[in-house]
């Protein structure tokens, strides 16, 4: 899970995050989120995020869209398929929105062991 205020920058992470993308923690606190995605992407992600906190609700994280993370070491790695396993993805653009509106909520994914 990641979670990024309005400016694109990454206020949270969890422990699958770092063994995803090869970071700690510390590393990706206060980056840009597009830190963990290809450069070809970074433009249109850039207008997708503004779009979102333009009129943020819940709705699928990348519906549509072919998605890639990129790791620490350079290698990218569809992320498409590991989101479809996460339905309640809805549940980290709610706690971002809460996150830039003052207001606090606290929602785990189920565990997918």
């Amino acid at each position: 899970m990641i979670i990024v205020n309005a400016a694109g920058r990454i206020v949270l992470v969890n422990s699958q995050t770092e063994k995803l993308f090869g970071y700690r923690r510390e590393e990706l606190l206060g980056q840009s989120i597009e830190t963990l995605i290809p450069a070809r992407f970074h433009d249109k992600h850039q207008v997708h995020r503004a779009g979102y906190f333009a009129d943020p609700r819940v709705r699928p994280m990348g519906e549509m869209l072919d998605l890639y993370g990129l790791r620490q070491d350079g290698r990218e790695f569809p992320v498409a398929n590991w989101r479809r396993r996460w339905p309640s993805a809805s549940i980290v653009k709610r706690s971002c929105a809460a996150a830039n509106s003052g207001t606090a909520t606290s929602s785990r994914a189920p565990s997918r062991g």
